[in-house]
């Protein structure tokens, strides 16, 4: 399907929900919402305007997420709240972009999934179309809500005009209803799969619907301590399935925009950490960082390797590594070690073929024995350090150092004023709540 029209049913469908009065324009050269709403090209063409709005907000879950981690650091002209958050300081500016991005990024899809739900049954389509729009748009509200879950303590898990002061949620409930969402959307694929027109008109190109179900359930139960179905789903992920989110050199990568594209004031550069702190012979810095002396504003930085202005690479859905390590992670705390060590080395053992590019990052290091981890605890050091280096990036580190215990930077990200301002339901009483 035409980018370009799904793009301009896109821009319609976000201003519904977030125009909160009613001018009673009319526009006799742009169709109507309920046009559009109301027939299966307009449905399904927000459906793809969906996966676009999701794949270009995830940008800023990965650099929010990056620089609270220290995965990267703001440049000595980078905006104000970059600094703040590269040093550790306290994100009082009423602007405070890490917090505010991800927030809006995030109910933009919300708001998106919840237009396209509310479509599907307005229109005729054959069921494993019917059945596909719902999945994908469960999916992506179920990310969204997943991925805020991982940043706020407490948040909404409803928008629209509906619910102009929307109750707060733990994020406890949040992973709950993340995870209800896609074992719905599982379970839609599953009684009714997706028909080949959803699989040509509607799925973008290199997303793979329903290993990316999978593999989110087993992210998200992971983090909410459902080992069990952490587990389960995690073995449902076929290996050899890939799902990436893909760009052009009209949509680029966002990680490199926002990095590269947006000028001195939103500089962001890997930190030197990374390459420093890693194991002897890793091959995985290279793939992702070039080492440099780039100005920052607490220490030095390096050069982002994964990224090109030409290239325009995908970012991943997920990587199967993540699946071994998400397993190995459910052995290691059942204390079934032997399982997590044999997970864990077929991480830390994959090498590219001499002479080539690796494609993957790969480590290509040396197994590791009961010997050289034979407790719990040194099992569970290892799964960090190869999440540390296998998902660099991916907006994960934050959540993987709390899980862990290590210490954080910031509990959480504080709730964005523009929220604290609208809504009397948003909670009071932490600097990471609004205030009192």
């Amino acid at each position: 399907m035409n980018m370009r029209r799904a793009l301009g049913v896109l821009s319609l469908g976000l201003a519904l929900p977030l125009t909160a009065c009613d001018l009673d324009l009319f526009d006799p050269n742009f169709p109507s919402a309920d046009a559009v709403l109301n027939n299966p090209t307009g449905v399904k063409s927000l459906g793809v305007g969906l996966q676009a709005e999701y794949s270009n907000q995830v940008g800023w879950v990965i650099t929010s997420v990056g620089l609270v981690a220290d995965e990267i650091g703001a440049g000595t002209a980078a905006f104000a709240n970059y600094q703040k958050a590269d040093a550790g300081d306290v994100l009082d500016l009423p602007t405070t972009g890490i917090a505010n991005d991800p927030w809006t990024g995030m109910y933009r899809v919300i708001t998106l999934s919840n237009e396209l739900l509310a479509a599907i049954p307005n229109v005729e389509f054959q069921p494993g179309t019917a059945s596909g729009l719902t999945a994908l748009a469960k999916f992506y509200q179920g990310l969204a809500i997943g991925n805020l879950a991982m940043l706020y303590e407490q948040f909404p898990i409803e928008t629209g005009l509906s619910n102009p002061e929307a109750p707060f949620v733990t994020r406890e409930a949040g992973l709950a209803r993340a995870l209800q969402l896609l074992n719905e959307a599982r379970d839609a694929l599953i009684a009714t799969p997706a028909s080949a027109e959803f699989n040509s008109d509607v799925r973008a190109a290199g997303f793979d619907l329903e290993n990316s179900i999978e593999a989110m359930i087993a992210r998200f139960a992971l983090i909410a301590g459902d080992l069990t179905q952490a587990s389960t789903a995690a073995g449902r992920v076929s290996p050899g399935a890939t799902s990436e989110f893909r760009f052009s050199a009209a949509d680029g990568n966002p990680i490199f925009n926002i990095m590269y594209r947006s000028g001195n004031a939103w500089q962001m550069r890997p930190e030197q950490t990374f390459r420093l702190e890693a194991e002897p012979g890793d091959e995985r810095v290279g793939y992702f960082v070039i080492a440099a002396n780039v100005p920052g504003f607490v220490a030095p930085m390096d050069s982002l390797a994964s990224y090109s202005p030409t290239a325009n690479p995908p970012i991943p859905v997920y990587t199967y590594d993540e699946i071994r390590l998400i397993q190995a992670e459910v052995f290691a705390r059942n204390g079934q070690l032997g399982p997590a060590r044999d997970l864990i080395n077929e991480v830390r053992t994959q090498c590219a073929p001499p002479g080539t590019d690796p494609t993957d990052p790969m480590p290509c290091l040396d197994p590791i024995s009961d010997v050289t981890h034979p407790t719990q605890q040194d099992v569970l050091d290892e799964i960090f350090r190869q999440r540390r280096y296998e998902l660099y990036l991916s907006g994960l580190k934050y959540e993987d150092q709390r899980r862990f215990g290590l210490p954080l930077k910031y509990e959480w990200l504080p709730i964005p004023t523009s929220e604290c301002q609208l809504n009397p339901n948003a909670p009071t009483g932490a600097v990471w709540r609004c205030e009192g």
